[in-house]
């Protein structure tokens, strides 16, 4: 009795259950199984999303260590990254460089504008050239080094040499705090002060690199090891400069 009640409800309602079955299973969209193909392209997407969340993973003690081991690198830098390497600290690095490069700069050259040498306090045509160069040798060594140890199936990882050249950077950062006092002594004197400055950011940032490169480039065999390290020379010192002509002159 009650079945029949419901049905004819459902009646004057103008439907019945056995259509709102049918109609919910013809409007139900059918899974269809994920190819292959897209389940790997889908795999890879979140794999990589992982990889760059991950690289900004770390504590302001590991980018501390890892900057001390950078100025002072008594111990093999990869050890010390312990297979994490990041970009938090090459980015920051990188950021603070360029602006201290203006900064010191712009001090230099308002000391000269009011002594009389030039006509404008700063320009800031300087900072664009500070980013271009110092992002853009990062990423363009870095980049080099990574598909020149490809070439010769080391199998490196692009993040590590990202990593280790963007902690390089950080010698240049004293060198450029401590360019602008000097500006204020005779030019004979200023100039050889400044290429002394630059010099030891040279070395202690080539050093670092050096060092920690050159295991790693063993890998490739003794020729295109020494040919690899002789290019990361050539370009740190053209880097250093570039530098010294036009923010530490």
């Amino acid at each position: 009795m009650n079945e029949d009640y419901n049905i004819e409800a459902d009646a004057e309602l103008g439907r019945t259950t056995f259509e709102d079955d049918n109609l919910l299973k013809q409007n139900t969209p059918i899974s269809k199984p994920m190819s292959p193909r897209l389940h790997a392209r889908r795999a890879s997407m979140q794999e990589t999303t992982w990889t760059i969340k991950d690289s900004f993973h770390v504590t302001t003690k590991d980018v501390v260590q890892r900057c001390i081991h950078t100025l002072i690198p008594t111990t093999n830098f990869f050890d010390v990254i312990d297979d994490r390497p990041d970009l938090y600290g090459p980015f920051w690095i990188t950021t603070t460089v360029v602006q201290a490069l203006f900064f010191s700069n712009s001090i230099t050259d308002y000391v000269r504008h009011l002594t009389g040498l030039i006509d404008a306090p700063y320009s800031i045509g300087k900072l664009v050239s500070a980013a271009s160069i110092i992002y853009g040798y990062t990423a363009i060594a870095a980049a080099i080094l990574w598909g020149f140890l490809v070439w010769n199936k080391c199998n490196p990882k692009l993040l590590d040499c990202v990593c280790i050249y963007g902690y390089a950077n950080i010698s240049w950062l004293p060198v450029s705090l401590m360019t602008p006092p000097f500006g204020l002594l005779s030019s004979f004197v200023s100039h050889i002060v400044k290429w002394i400055l630059t010099s030891v950011g040279l070395g202690i940032s080539l050093l670092f690199l050096v060092r920690n490169l050159y295991p790693v480039c063993q890998q490739a065999g003794t020729y295109f090891c020494k040919l690899s390290i002789a290019g990361i020379i050539v370009l740190h010192i053209l880097l250093a400069i570039t530098l010294q002509l036009i923010f530490f002159k």
